[in-house]
């Protein structure tokens, strides 16, 4: 999300001014790339780890490979620069926000999880206490 201003000005401004834009936004903007690497290695099983990476690489890359496939259909709804615009800093500010809400999802998970583990697998009612107390 923070890089979206200097992706914008990369695209808006003349070019010796554009390439220096271009060095805050690449710094900023793909921050992302290792942070998710780490939490991908950290979520999955050892014994997939190997394929999850693999997997994920795929699917980043096809993604990110077949990105400018789509210019020449919004170039022809839009201008070339809306269309530009459209695809790269709004998948960034995309991204940012798809990263917002699959954090929000993960911590909801983790509270749940760490509330389970809190609660004792066998309830104790209080008869039983009872009857324990009068045992010992």
């Amino acid at each position: 999300m923070l890089a979206a201003p200097f992706l914008f000005g990369v695209l808006w401004l003349s070019p010796p001014y554009c390439f220096l834009l271009l060095i805050p936004a690449n710094i900023i903007g793909e921050m992302w790339v290792g942070v998710t690497l780490a939490i991908l290695v950290e979520q999955v099983p050892a014994r997939v780890r190997t394929s999850a990476v693999a997997f994920y690489l795929f699917i980043i890359n096809n993604i990110g490979g077949n990105a400018p496939l789509l210019v020449p259909p919004l170039n022809n709804l839009y201008s070339l620069r809306v269309a530009l615009f459209i695809l790269f800093p709004g998948t960034y500010v995309a991204g940012s926000l798809l990263f917002l809400f699959t954090l929000c999802v993960t911590r909801r998970d983790q509270r749940r999880i760490s509330g389970e583990e809190s609660e004792p697998l066998l309830q104790e009612t209080d008869r039983d206490s009872q009857e324990h107390k009068k045992s010992t």
